[in-house]
């Protein structure tokens, strides 16, 4: 049987499990194709969490299709129909979470778009946690980006449009996840509202963090990691915007906030400059220090036992003593001169050892957002 059919068996609170290994086509669902309800909501996951199994073409949800949980999957978007892009997951209904799942574009699409108000529905209270999320579009060239009036690009999606995650939806949560090798931004704030985005480690995307041009209002942006922001367009002109945060600054925004981050290693600076950061979104408490990763090559993003960015990030990517590193003399000595410099604290760390963030004046070509239409099948 087809995913969308077991869902269709299970009543609220009931769990569906997919075979583990092995791998299932995508689908739709609309109002009266689940039966989740507030606090039991239908789940899918795998019969071995360990070896997930996998969803290998486009899931989307329409307005109706409620409280529906997927865990421990892999959830991959590689095919485009009728030359248009198919973020998977496309979220247009309420209460849904992806929980400790591995998703990506294939090269080829945005991953996970909860969506503003269409004709279809609209994405609210969608919860995004401890997930994987990564590889989605080819990264962006110069060619690409000059290009970026155009929604497909050589039969995919143009890099340009590619995040990991593209939110217009309201009250979404973004935390404990890691956003890697995503050819545009690593996490999209388009428009929306009261979205909470907290603890991941965002890391060698296009560019890590971008409140975008539709005016996301109210949405908080705390604890995370944005690292290695870098593209091939960057290394090819010098002017893409391959920052660690930034936006497109019309001055739509309202109450944003983006506040006690580490930002490190960002291609065009680390914390864009004041033309390319608008007013309404309060940047403050945050640091610039080496995150210490185990292995970010190998994306083995766990920090050091002596990283000074220990708090900040997923839960899961805190050493735990394991590593049994101690801090040496001089990053006790900075940290006891940053402390006394009053840099606020991470409540989650055990010592905060990190100094203000500045930004960095370098010019950058404006670009403009183009408004897109994400269209559900009817599988």
């Amino acid at each position: 049987q087809t995913v969308k059919q077991l869902i269709a068996k299970l009543q609220a609170g009931q769990t569906g499990c997919l075979a583990s290994g092995q791998t299932f086509g995508g689908f739709t669902l609309h109002a009266g194709d689940s039966h989740g309800a507030e606090g039991a909501p239908v789940t899918i996951t795998s019969t071995n969490p360990s070896v997930p199994a996998s969803i290998n073409t486009r899931i989307a949800t329409t307005s109706g299709a409620d409280w529906l949980t997927f865990s421990h999957l892999t959830i991959t978007s590689d095919v485009l129909s009728n030359n248009n892009e198919d973020p998977s997951p496309t979220v247009a209904s309420v209460h849904t979470s992806w929980t400790y799942d591995d998703i990506s574009g294939g090269d080829m699409n945005i991953c996970i778009l909860p969506s503003q108000p269409t004709e279809y529905g609209a994405a609210a209270y969608t919860l995004i946690e401890h997930d994987r999320i990564h590889d989605c579009g080819r990264p962006v060239t110069a060619l690409e980006e000059e290009a970026q009036e155009n929604d497909m690009y050589e039969g995919r999606l143009n890099g340009y449009h590619a995040h990991g995650v593209y939110d217009e939806g309201s009250h979404t949560t973004i935390k404990n996840n890691y956003f890697y090798d995503n050819s545009s931004k690593g996490i999209l704030l388009r428009g929306g509202s009261y979205a909470v985005v907290e603890h991941n480690i965002v890391d060698h995307n296009g560019s890590g963090i971008l409140f975008g041009d539709n005016g996301p209002t109210h949405d908080v942006v705390a604890w995370n990691i944005v690292s290695n922001s870098a593209s091939p367009c960057g290394k090819e002109t010098g002017w893409c915007d391959d920052f660690g945060v930034w936006s497109y600054c019309n001055e739509s925004c309202v109450s944003d906030s983006f506040e006690n981050n580490d930002l490190f290693g960002n291609a065009n600076g680390n914390v864009a400059p004041s033309y390319d950061l608008c007013s309404c979104i309060e940047v403050k408490h945050n640091v610039e220090v080496n995150p210490l990763y185990v292995n970010a090559a190998a994306h083995e993003y766990t920090l050091q036992a002596r990283s000074p960015a220990i708090g900040y990030g997923p839960d899961t990517a805190q050493p735990n003593g394991a590593a049994g590193v101690e801090p040496t003399h001089h990053e006790l000595e900075q940290a006891r001169h940053q402390a006394a410099r009053g840099t606020r604290r991470n409540p989650n760390a055990t010592a905060a050892r990190a100094r203000k963030a500045h930004g960095k004046a370098k010019s950058t070509k404006r670009h403009h957002a183009k408004s897109r239409a994400h269209k559900h099948g009817s599988k």
